[in-house]
Parts: C-alpha cells; sequence; structure tokens
C-alpha cells in the first residue's frame, strides 16, 4: 500500500474516533438531561403539592377567620361577651385577628414564592428540552457529515486501489517486455556473430582455394537489377569484411557489386564491395579494390554511385 492509501486509511481511523466520541458525548448528554429533566418533574409535583397543602391552609385560616368575626358580629350586640370587660375582650379579639392576619400573609407570601420557584424549575426545564433538541440536532448532522465523509473515503480507496493494482499491472507487463527485449537482443546478438562467423569462415575457405585475395585490384561490376539501398551494421577489424543490414529479402544476392558512402551520403564515396554471403535479412561483404576512406558502421550501400546521388 503507497503514501496515499496509509493516509486515507489513517483519516477513516479518525473519523471514527470522532464518530465514537459524538455518540459517547450524545449518550452522556442524554442520561444527564434525562435524569435532570425527571428531577425537574419531581421537584415540580412537590413544589404543586406544596403548593396545594399551603393554599388549602390559608383558605381553612380565613374560612375560620370569616366565621369568626361573623360570630363576633353576631354575639356582641346580643351580650355573649362579657360587657364588663369589653376593652381586654377587644384587644385580646384584636391581638388574635392581627396573628391570624399574619399567618395568613405569610401562607400567602410561601404560596407565591413557590410558585415562583415552580415557575422557574419549569422555565429551566423547558430549557434543558430544548438544549437536548439541539444536541439531538447536532448529533444527526454530524452523523451525517460522517455518512458522508466515509462514503468519500471508501470511494478514494477504491480509487487508490485501483490505480494501484493499474500500476502493478503496468509494472509487469514491463517487465515481461523487457525480459523479452533483453532475450531476443541476445539472440540477435548471438546470430549476428554466428553470421559473422559464418560468413568469415566462408571467405577464409574461399582465399585458401584462389591465389588472389579479396582486397585485390578489384573485378567487374555486378549491381542487382534494382536500386538498392542499405546501411552497414558491423565492420570486420581488419576492415575487410562488412555486415550489412539487408539481403535476400531487398533482392540481393550473392557476387552483386554495392557502393560504399559516408555515413548518410555525407562524406563522400569510400570504395565497392563484392557479397560473399547473403541472408534473408543481412549479408556479408567484401571489400574490392583499395578504399578511398576507411568504411565504418552507419555508412551506406546503394547498388549504384548515379542511383544514390539521386
Amino acid at each position: 500500500m503507497n503514501a496515499v492509501g496509509k493516509i486515507l486509511v489513517f483519516l477513516n481511523l479518525m473519523f471514527s474516533f470522532v464518530v465514537g466520541a459524538f455518540a459517547v458525548m450524545s449518550f452522556v448528554a442524554r442520561t444527564n438531561y434525562a435524569d435532570q429533566n425527571e428531577k425537574l418533574r419531581n421537584h415540580i409535583a412537590v413544589l404543586q403539592a406544596s403548593s396545594q397543602v399551603v393554599k388549602a391552609d390559608a383558605d381553612v385560616k380565613t374560612k375560620n377567620q370569616s366565621e369568626m368575626m361573623a360570630t363576633l358580629e353576631q354575639d356582641v350586640p346580643k351580650g355573649t361577651i362579657d360587657v364588663k370587660e369589653p376593652a381586654k375582650m377587644g384587644k385580646a379579639l384584636a391581638a388574635l385577628y392581627r396573628k391570624q392576619k399574619e399567618e395568613l400573609d405569610a401562607l400567602k407570601k410561601r404560596n407565591d414564592d413557590l410558585t415562583k420557584q415552580l415557575d422557574k424549575t419549569r422555565t429551566t426545564r423547558d430549557a434543558s428540552e430544548t438544549s437536548m433538541t439541539i444536541t439531538d440536532a447536532e448529533l444527526k448532522r454530524h452523523q451525517e457529515d460522517n455518512k458522508n465523509l466515509r462514503k468519500i473515503l471508501d470511494d478514494e480507496t477504491k480509487r487508490n486501489i485501483q490505480l494501484v493494482k493499474e500500476k502493478n499491472d503496468l509494472r509487469d507487463q514491463f517487465v515481461i517486455a523487457s525480459v523479452n527485449a533483453r532475450s531476443l537482443k541476445t539472440r540477435n546478438e548471438q546470430l549476428e556473430e554466428e553470421l559473422q562467423r559464418v560468413a568469415k569462415d566462408l571467405l577464409r575457405a574461399q582465399n585458401s582455394r584462389r591465389p588472389v585475395t579479396g582486397t585485390g585490384s578489384g573485378g567487374p561490376n555486378n549491381p542487382p537489377p534494382d536500386q538498392i539501398e542499405g546501411l552497414v551494421s558491423y565492420v570486420d577489424p581488419r576492415g575487410d569484411l562488412v555486415t550489412l543490414t539487408i539481403g535476400s529479402d531487398s533482392g540481393l544476392l550473392k557476387d552483386h557489386t554495392l557502393e560504399v558512402f559516408g555515413l548518410n551520403g555525407r562524406t563522400g564515396y569510400r570504395g565497392k564491395i563484392k557479397l560473399v554471403s547473403v541472408s534473408a535479412k543481412s549479408a556479408v561483404g567484401e571489400v574490392m579494390g583499395k578504399l578511398q576512406s576507411k568504411i565504418q558502421v552507419g555508412d551506406t550501400v546503394a547498388s549504384s554511385i548515379l542511383g544514390k546521388q539521386r
């Protein structure tokens, strides 16, 4: 796996950690919100019960006070109270009234405080539920983003794997082609050496049967009937034998004569050769007469000087 693949795997692992962290945070937050909400509901129920008890107590005291006042208003004129001590009786009734009024006011204040606390608790509960809703929405959004990122990461991973596979296939093909090319090159070199060896052996056999060597004063021209051109691919170290890039497939035959020119015809006329061995794709020629300049690999051979000049 290359560097891109490792990076993609690392990013995938990081996204997994992020999603896991969000999931844990969401679970903890939902659990805390649920516990807090349940406590708030219980507290609200307790406050409501306390408020109802306080209100009922206040209602009872108010009713008792009203009944007592009504009784006093009815009984005093009729003489139910000792008229000999009206001042003491009035003070006692006034003190009792003030005490009951203070108790009633305290109960009302307590009821108001409980109502305010109940409203505050309800507000806190509503804020908690709103925060939980926002957290759920945020978690869903992050999960959707992570899903999209995971899809992109999977696509990139598949693309990277495909590219690596194609690269490996191309590399295997290149290796096979290189091996085949080297094998063909080695085989071609072996065939070239074999052809040169056979040509040398043939030339030596011919020289051993005639009194004059092939490097003598030349001989009659025997060019191919058609205009043929080729290149010199090898020159014997002694300079009397050359190998050509054309053969019988181009119309050459043994004993044909060819003219030799400098590299691509730019350095002038070198001399004449006579073919002593011909194969389908190559031929071996022997120098005829004295050369005007040394034949080199890459020189041009042609049927005639005029044909080359044209």
